[in-house]
């Protein structure tokens, strides 16, 4: 590929702001060319994606701003007339239109942006290569010390320049809502090459008046000699330049492979886009393809990667004694229930997932770590009754909390008309803690089936 240094086409002074965009982008091709993208030469599949869209000053937006409001004040017609003022109101939308376009050439007389695209260089998913890739604008700006610069990027890149603001204060991250793909990443670039590749239609038109050769005009513009010999060419038969269509290389994933990856996931939801890969690429022969694309179309199939809920595992019995249950209580009068539970709450409790280049990362623990125990009740009417403790619960200390925090405040919010509700723990359903509440609520316990937690409302609490 002819290589050209984009960097002479950067307009380094009388810019409006410094913004650059950075994000990641991978390719299969060793080169890429695409409208007025060049100095993309590469030894690898990946490069940082830099673009630079630097909107210049124009020197008719002071004259236009001062016809515009010459056009409006003439339309008001403002008069003073004994002491106040006052103005015309007959006018409308069309009729401004109208007195705007009798002033002004209809038209896009604003310059457009210059653009330039990628660094190629090692892997960029690293603190170092988003540096790097910023420090570049840095020369391309003519920056001093105290200049700051915006940066466009995704929140994975938004979140390596937070760091890198130790190094380059200077740097001011915002973050896009826009998350990349290839997809996306060529319509940005499509719009900006048009619009580069316009403002190249205006001045190698000039240039061909004048110059009428592509080896003179390549030197004055920064783009390539090949490239202005199209262009001239283009403009001396047509007196235009069109931007042809590219369709870009074909997608991987055909509409029927995309169903095989739906149908391995519905046989097995626990199959991984690893192995979907290499399911995948058995099945079809030649096919290449990378988890990251395997991942992207189990989301556009509407599938979300999630942990599991543990759940308890139900026998057969316990499910028809679910469903009968369900049967015989469906129309129960549930305002009158109270319904309790007890729950752990633990420190150092090893939940949470992390990405690691390490195999096996690691997570400091205690060895035995500091738990606290949570008895709770409640009822349609708010809370009847919480106890904390940290010793384990047997049947003494559940008649206990039940004595303490659940008879009294249950009578006095429901005037014991009520139903208390328990799992079928072995310490609720001893002898003694039976006994007690035979003696308190005798026929008010409700029956209820074995491993049932998400019939209890109290989950949610």
């Amino acid at each position: 590929m002819e290589k050209s240094d984009p960097t002479k086409r950067l307009i380094r002074s009388n810019n409006i702001w410094k913004l650059a965009i950075i994000d990641n982008i991978d390719f299969k091709e060793k080169g890429f060319k695409f409208g007025n993208i060049y100095d993309v030469t590469r030894d690898n599949s990946h490069a940082t994606l830099r673009m630079t869209p630097l909107f210049r000053t124009n020197e008719n937006i002071n004259d236009i701003l001062m016809r515009f409001q010459q056009t409006i004040d003439e339309l008001l017609g403002f008069e003073k007339i004994n002491g106040e003022l006052t103005y015309k109101k007959d006018f409308d939308a069309d009729t401004i239109k109208c007195a705007i376009l009798s002033k002004l050439n209809p038209g896009y007389l604003g310059p457009s942006p210059d653009v330039i695209i990628l660094e190629p260089g090692a892997n960029p998913n690293s603190d170092e290569e988003i540096l790097r890739v910023a420090k570049i604008y840095k020369g391309d700006f003519s920056m001093d010390e105290h200049s700051f610069l915006d940066i466009v990027a995704d929140e994975a890149i938004y979140h390596r320049l937070i760091r890198c603001r130790d190094k380059w204060p200077k740097i001011r991250p915002i973050l896009g809502a826009w998350h990349t793909s290839k997809d996306f990443c060529s319509v940005l670039i499509v719009l900006f090459s048009s619009y580069r590749l316009l403002s190249l239609q205006s001045s190698a038109k000039v240039m061909v008046k004048k110059i009428r050769n592509a080896r003179e005009i390549s030197p004055k513009t920064g783009v390539p000699l090949r490239s202005c010999e199209r262009y001239v060419e283009l403009l001396e038969k047509t007196g235009k330049i069109t931007i042809g269509h590219q369709s870009g290389r074909p997608r991987k994933l055909t509409p029927k492979k995309c169903r095989q990856i739906g149908m391995i996931v519905k046989h097995n939801h626990f199959t991984t886009a690893s192995e979907i890969k290499a399911q995948l690429e058995e099945k079809n022969s030649g096919l290449e393809i990378s988890v990251w694309s395997i991942r992207r179309e189990l989301k556009n199939l509407g599938f979300v990667s999630v942990r599991p809920r543990k759940v308890p595992l139900l026998t057969q019995k316990a499910k028809e004694n679910r469903l009968s249950w369900a049967r015989d209580y469906v129309n129960y009068n549930w305002k009158k229930v109270v319904f309790s539970d007890e729950t752990t709450i633990q420190m150092f409790c090893n939940t949470i997932s992390a990405w690691s280049r390490d195999a096996k990362p690691i997570v400091p623990m205690v060895k035995h770590p500091f738990k606290v125990h949570v008895w709770g009740a409640i009822s349609v009417k708010g809370k009847i009754g919480m106890h904390m403790f940290i010793e384990n619960l047997d049947r003494h200390l559940y008649r206990q909390i039940l004595n303490e925090h659940l008879y009294d405040n249950a009578n006095a919010m429901h005037s014991r008309r009520w139903v208390f509700q328990q799992d079928n723990d072995p310490k609720h359903t001893s002898r003694d803690a039976k006994s007690d509440l035979e003696t308190h609520l005798s026929g008010r316990v409700l029956p209820w089936p074995s491993y049932s937690p998400d019939l209890n409302p109290i989950e949610n609490v």
